[in-house]
């Protein structure tokens, strides 16, 4: 299936990668000459670092996504010159300065800081992340360096960060779990009006069981038949991933007794409340 241009989804993903860079621009650029007379600056340094890595990271989703991307680091010099009209960096590139980023972030984060903020740790977990990713697609002579940059920023964090992983994969995904130790950087979402928060749940959601409001439009999104093939008997990621026949899930609909995953559903009037999905399957997002 071709995704055009002007598909709403793409067109917010780029713009949305684009506002966050922007406004990490602003706290990069624009805020270490107007706090430095009164912040101190190990201070400055981490908001700086803070604000490089989700730069690093919307710069490595934006180069997953599109490949080849403008690389802008100051928004003003554009604006004031008014050259919008802005050049591609190679997928190279762009995972270089991902990389400098990151780098910035590991050495000048603190070790520890309240749930849901980044850590030095976070940063070394994304440069493990990227080592591999471009081990994996660039074809040059450093794969091999990147493969193994990737083996020791990982072994680092799984020996000398003191975090672990939860004992159950599906844990992760239950709110009262949120900014839990596996959790290494997370979007801090917030609550309000159209176009805040989390929307995925009224993405994906089959139903309002699930989402228990109205906002639900996920019924007919289902994982590939291609996909599914992808867990082997016993993978106990599936169940928390990909709704099947039978499926039971307590923590969903819990004041009606938990949500069971029938392929087609009907109420005690004999109406139908749920149909069947074009692969016989659901996507599921916990909420």
């Amino acid at each position: 299936m071709m995704v055009r241009p002007a598909n709403s989804h793409l067109f917010d993903g780029w713009t949305g990668l684009f506002r966050v860079i922007g406004t990490c621009n602003s706290v990069i650029n624009d805020m270490p000459p107007a706090a430095k007379p009164y912040v101190d600056e190990k201070v400055i340094n981490e908001a700086v670092a803070e604000a490089r890595f989700i730069r690093g990271v919307a710069y490595y989703l934006l180069a997953e996504f599109w490949g080849e991307v403008p690389i802008v680091e100051n928004s003003i010099d554009y604006i004031l010159t008014n050259n919008l009209y802005l050049n591609k960096n190679t997928r190279k590139s762009v995972y270089e300065f991902v990389r400098r980023d990151l780098e910035y972030a590991k050495d000048n984060l603190p070790l520890t800081d309240d749930p849901g903020r980044v850590t030095s740790w976070s940063a070394k977990a994304m440069l493990a992340k990227l080592h591999l990713t471009m081990a994996s697609n660039l074809s040059d002579p450093e794969s091999s360096a990147n493969f193994q940059k990737a083996k020791d920023f990982a072994a680092d964090v799984i020996t000398n960060s003191g975090l672990n992983l939860m004992s159950s994969y599906a844990d992760l995904f239950k709110m009262e779990n949120k900014n839990s130790e596996e959790s290494l950087f997370a979007i801090q979402l917030i609550n309000g009006g159209w176009g805040e928060g989390n929307s995925r749940q009224a993405n994906w959601a089959r139903n309002s069981l699930i989402t228990k409001n109205d906002e639900a439009w996920g019924q007919g999104k289902s994982g590939t038949y291609n996909f599914m093939n992808c867990y082997e008997n016993g993978d106990l990621r599936k169940h928390s991933t990909i709704m099947t026949l039978g499926d039971i899930y307590p923590e969903i609909n819990k004041s009606g007794g938990g949500y069971t995953y029938n392929i087609v559903s009907y109420n005690a009037a004999g109406e139908k409340t749920e149909d069947a999905a074009a692969i016989l399957n659901n996507i599921i997002r916990e909420k």
